[in-house]
């Protein structure tokens, strides 16, 4: 790779990393382009040079968390109760929505379906990672053979979703983490309740 290119994508990465930090200081995935250019020293054009329009560049900043959410669950393979692994992704999500602000979520699932079509969405990555834990809970024991995996799954992220579509619009003073815990231990062991073969809290 040439200096030029090194260059080019240390500029792109520059942008993103900014973006992403910018989001978290002010808890809101609104960031305008004329603050991240002036705030990384670059002209308009650099930024457009490198994305085509500010939808693609929160998609790929969308994309990164979801990989970063991904990459941290997959640390947790030393636990060994999925459902505790499902706990954990959970209050990872919440806590990526807390930090870039409650639109992050909803935001996120129309930017990847509409501005990177060849992409899974942002639903459809989380229900990967639900999907992982509930079937592996079901092959190692933690729950019946026979559960109904898929729909468990669709509840759980409708409930993570629909929860910030109601914060957003009802509550946005809401403690999010608060609520997090919440889906995570009660909700969640009110779905899983009749389906595990042996409880134990986490």
């Amino acid at each position: 790779m040439t200096n030029r290119q090194q260059q080019a994508l240390a500029t792109r990465k520059k942008l993103l990393d900014t973006a992403e930090r910018m989001m978290k200081e002010h808890k809101t995935f609104d960031v305008s382009v004329d603050e991240i250019v002036a705030e990384c020293g670059v002209a308009k054009g650099t930024f457009y040079h490198y994305f085509k329009t500010k939808d693609t560049f929160l998609a790929e900043i969308t994309h990164n968390s979801y990989a970063q959410m991904k990459r941290r669950f997959q640390e947790t393979d030393s636990v060994t109760s999925y459902i505790a692994r499902l706990r954990m992704f959970l209050m990872d999500w919440y806590k990526q929505a807390a930090e870039l602000g409650l639109p992050f979520p909803v935001k996120a699932m129309d930017l990847i379906q509409h501005a990177d079509a060849g992409k899974r969405n942002g639903t459809e990555k989380g229900m990967e990672i639900i999907l992982e834990c509930l079937n592996g809970a079901v092959s190692c024991g933690e729950l019946l053979p026979g559960v109904p995996v898929e729909d468990l799954a669709l509840t759980i992220i409708f409930t993570m979703h629909g929860s910030i579509l109601h914060l957003q619009k009802y509550d946005a003073n809401f403690d999010i983490l608060k609520w997090a815990d919440v889906l995570s231990r009660r909700i969640l062991d009110a779905l899983l309740r009749s389906w595990l073969t042996s409880f134990q809290a986490d």
